[in-house]
């Protein structure tokens, strides 16, 4: 059969995986030159430099490389598109949990825009706020969700967050957030599983943070490949499910059935038949099954 998100999911675990196996394989290079140049490996250092710039080229390229189901934390998101996670400093449980009632009205893209109006009172629960700002955030494509730290976190598509991030602002009632006029917030992504361009090699110390951090980045991608080598078991199961029946039985089954819908059927059944076929011949079908 067609299944459409099937194929897609599919297309996109087999991209990631490639895209996945590749930056695996910088980071172990990068983990063994570390290595040896803290053992003192004079040579090792240039390799360091190299397998740097070739990873950080990788990963610059993770949203094409994996068809958009990758996100910055490598969290595989097929078929749906990967999305971008942040924070914004004064939108958190604690503040607008607290305080007074206050209606904030945020802003999302080009000046002009409708503002999107949210009321935070105290006692509220985080799943009303989550609601909450959901609702008032939805048409800006903005989603709102507690993440698995307990943080209030805002999620958007990567394609819009680079316009998210410009545009952002808020204006409150002078209780939360000053009131007046619009106030552009700082909005704070979540960090790269592999964070490749703040790792340094300068010093001794540089290369041992480094190397954490290429440890920790290892983890991340191993995760990773267990979650696509689970899309790929879950498609190739669905596969399986939806194979007809195989054998000699069954295409005697078959034909009986498609021979009784022909003598029996009218016009219409015959018609539809005949069209079904049309170009169907003997050598064509000897043919398909050599092939096989």
């Amino acid at each position: 059969g067609w299944m459409p998100d099937l194929n897609r999911s599919v297309a996109q675990a087999q991209q990631s995986r490639a895209f996945l196996e590749g930056v695996s394989g910088h980071l172990q290079s990068l983990k063994a030159g570390l290595s040896a140049s803290l053992a003192g490996r004079s040579a090792a250092g240039v390799r360091v430099e190299e397998t740097l710039s070739a990873l950080g080229s990788t990963w610059a390229d993770r949203t094409a490389a994996s068809g958009g189901a990758l996100d910055p934390q490598l969290r595989y998101t097929g078929p749906a598109a990967a999305t971008r996670r942040f924070t914004v400093r004064g939108l958190d449980f604690p503040s607008l949990q607290q305080g007074d009632r206050e209606t904030l009205a945020l802003s999302v893209g080009p000046t002009g825009q409708r503002p999107l109006p949210v009321v935070v009172e105290p006692g509220l629960s985080e799943r009303a706020i989550v609601q909450r700002l959901g609702q008032a955030l939805s048409p800006a494509n903005v989603s709102v969700l507690r993440d698995d730290q307990g943080q209030l976190t805002l999620a958007v598509s990567e394609e819009q967050w680079s316009a998210v991030r410009d545009t952002l602002a808020v204006k409150g009632g002078g209780k939360r957030f000053p009131t007046g006029q619009f106030h552009r917030v700082r909005a704070e992504p979540e960090a790269d599983a592999v964070p490749v361009a703040s790792w340094k090699t300068e010093t001794v110390d540089d290369r041992k943070a480094t190397l954490q951090g290429v440890l920790t980045s290892l983890d991340r991608v191993r995760d990773a490949q267990s979650a696509v080598g689970r899309a790929l078991a879950n498609a190739a199961a669905a596969v399986d499910a939806s194979r007809p029946a195989q054998g000699a039985a069954w295409a005697a089954t078959a034909a009986e059935a498609f021979e009784a819908a022909g003598a029996e059927g009218g016009y219409a059944t015959r018609a539809a038949l005949v069209s079904a076929v049309d170009g169907l011949n003997r050598p064509r079908v000897q043919s398909v099954l050599r092939e096989r």
